[in-house]
C-alpha cells in the first residue's frame, strides 16, 4: 500500500522541490490532495490525503531531504507534543493517530519532523499562508 502512495506523492514532490521555502502549497493528483512544504535546508514534507483514489489506497506522509526520501517511522513535534504517523489509517488505532496529527497540523504554523527519532527538519510557514492552505483541509482516515 505504501508503494502505491509513494507513486502518487512523487508527482507532488516534483513541484515541492521548486517551492519557495516555508510556504505550504496544495495540489490534486490521481485521487489525492497533497499538501507540501519545503524549508531553507531543502527538507520537504508531503501530506497525501486520499479523497478519491479508492479504498485500497491510504493517506500518508513522506519526508525528503535534498530530493531523497527518508524512510522509517515519522513523527512530528507540534506545540511540544509528539504526533506519530501511523503505518495505515485503516485500523482504529491508526485512524485515531491520524486524526490527532491532522487536527494538530492544521492549527500550527511551526513544527519539527523526525524520522526514526532523528531530526529531519524544522518548518515555519506564515500564519496567512497556513490559514489559506488549511482553510478547507480534509484528510479523513480510511477506517
Amino acid at each position: 500500500m505504501k508503494k502505491i502512495l509513494i507513486a502518487g506523492v512523487i508527482l507532488g514532490f516534483s513541484t515541492a522541490s521548486w517551492a519557495v521555502p516555508n510556504i505550504w502549497s496544495s495540489s490534486f493528483a490521481q485521487g489525492y490532495f497533497e499538501y507540501s512544504i519545503t524549508n531553507e535546508s531543502n527538507d520537504s514534507v508531503i501530506i497525501a490525503c486520499n479523497v478519491g483514489a479508492g479504498e485500497g489506497f491510504d493517506n500518508g506522509v513522506s519526508v525528503y531531504h535534498d530530493g531523497q526520501q527518508l524512510t522509517g517511522d515519522i513523527s512530528f513535534l507540534i506545540n511540544d507534543e509528539a504526533y506519530y504517523i501511523p503505518e495505515n489509517t485503516t485500523t482504529r488505532n491508526g485512524a485515531n493517530a491520524w486524526v490527532s496529527f491532522t487536527d494538530a497540523i492544521k492549527k500550527t504554523s511551526t513544527f519539527e519532523v523526525y524520522v526514526n527519532n532523528k531530526p529531519a527538519g524544522k518548518f515555519t510557514s506564515s500564519p496567512k499562508n497556513h490559514k489559506k492552505t488549511f482553510s478547507d483541509f480534509e484528510c479523513d482516515p480510511m477506517w
